[in-house]
């Protein structure tokens, strides 16, 4: 296995998706509480999801290094909030053309998820080597 991510422009965008999503959830989850160390803690949340978007844009991220054990396990969490989001979509919509789309994403992020799934193990048990 090499060391390289070998993310495709749709992947980063598809994670890109999910970061957005888990970002706006955050927000609705901090504006609904009134407690302020709730809030405190989606902003921190938010901070995290934004540096991490920043990463998955950079065009030099390349070595699974990049990535921290965390930041796969987020990615992978944001992508559960996308396909989730995507499924609802697809049961809402009635046009053909955009339900094929949404299949069309959730096969891409299933092959996605197995791939950051792979990278995960190979970053937990490469220090063991």
């Amino acid at each position: 296995m090499n060391d390289h991510l070998d993310l495709t422009v749709y992947e980063r965008s598809l994670i890109d998706n999910g970061v957005r999503i888990a970002m706006k959830e955050n927000d609705k989850s901090s504006v609904g509480s009134t407690d302020e160390l709730i809030k405190k803690y989606h902003q921190d949340s938010n901070l995290g999801l934004f540096e991490l978007r920043s990463k998955i844009k950079t065009h030099d991220l390349g070595k699974y290094e990049d990535l921290s054990l965390n930041d796969l396990k987020l990615i992978t969490n944001c992508l559960t909030l996308w396909n989730d989001f995507t499924y609802q979509k697809s049961l809402e919509e009635t046009e053909k053309h955009k339900v094929e789309y949404y299949k069309n994403c959730e096969l891409q992020m299933s092959a996605l998820r197995e791939k950051l799934s792979a990278i995960e193990l190979h970053t937990m048990y490469s220090g063991l080597l």
